[in-house]
């Protein structure tokens, strides 16, 4: 069995309790206009392509097997992504650094010993996070990896919006300590604007992970303009209280924008690239709004 990732990063503190390595899941279910990994959501390899870091030698043009990568003298350096076919060999010869592969193919044993090696740095709280992306959109390759990591002696955290099939959720509850919940929207109509996709199937999910047992958070992305009113951040907390369980902690995830040179890197448009950010009065009142609901709060501002 093997998944794609594309990323491995160590030393994470965001991404659950402790110092934790977190391992980025490649593809997923829902288009979020902000999405800040957009590398993350098609489950293909994607090549990054930096131009200020280019000098120009051509070597990626030689090692393109496809022509994507063309060096000539009228043009110069051009890509065409139409003719990719994310093989990677222009990555590879690039010493510049202006060429990044986002996507490679790993099995749950490499993953795993990859998480083992920074054992000495979790501690009673750390340990591994699967992200992504959407780790369930991989589910079994996930929970291979989940169950690996457990036989080693390792805490693991499942960062999902469980946009998911119930299967997939109920296997990784079998092989996790602690699920890392996206909560968007409340509001279906709402949701479906903004990800693309409606909440039925995520609620229901995140029922089923209340109602069994496992520890969970959940992580409200602050979204100006999106989710920020008194009104949605009121039903999520609404929504939230009403679970058989409620959540050990709720984060608000305020919106930032450092995600604007990937979308380039990708030929991506990034829609939500006007989008003022939270100020900390507004954060507060959201983080206020849940309070009031019995809701433990952490502000991840």
């Amino acid at each position: 069995m093997e998944g794609t990732i594309f990323n491995i990063q160590r030393m994470s503190v965001q991404d659950g309790p402790g110092i934790r390595t977190t391992v980025f899941l490649k593809g997923c279910g829902l288009r979020c206009f902000w999405c800040h990994n957009p590398e993350s959501l098609t489950p293909s390899r994607q090549m990054g392509i930096y131009p200020d870091k280019c000098i120009g030698c051509g070597a990626c043009a030689a090692a393109c097997p496809s022509g994507a990568r063309r060096l000539t003298q009228e043009t110069g350096l051009s890509y065409d992504r139409s003719r990719c076919t994310g093989c990677g060999a222009c990555a590879q010869v690039c010493y510049a650094g202006s060429i990044q592969c986002f996507g490679s193919s790993a099995s749950p044993e490499e993953v795993c010993r990859e998480a083992c090696r920074d054992r000495a740095f979790y501690g009673r709280e750390g340990g591994v996070t699967f992200s992504g992306g959407e780790p369930l959109l991989q589910w079994e390759f996930t929970a291979a990896c989940a169950r690996l990591c457990r036989e080693q002696g390792l805490h693991v955290a499942v960062d999902t919006s469980l946009f998911a099939p119930a299967k997939g959720v109920q296997a990784l509850l079998e092989c996790a300590d602690l699920f890392l919940i996206d909560c968007k929207a409340a509001t279906p109509a709402l949701h479906q604007k903004g990800t693309g996709q409606d909440n039925r199937l995520i609620q229901q999910n995140t029922r089923l992970v209340a109602d069994s047992g496992t520890a969970y958070w959940i992580r409200i992305p602050l979204i100006p303009g999106f989710n920020d009113s008194k009104e949605e951040m009121g039903r999520i907390g609404d929504f939230l209280s009403s679970l058989s369980r409620p959540p050990e902690q709720v984060e608000l995830m305020p919106f930032h924008n450092f995600c604007s040179a990937k979308y380039q890197s990708l030929g991506m448009d990034f829609a939500a690239a006007g989008l003022p950010l939270p100020t900390a009065e507004q954060t507060a009142e959201s983080a206020g709004l849940l309070r009031d609901r019995g809701l433990t709060v952490k502000n991840n501002r």
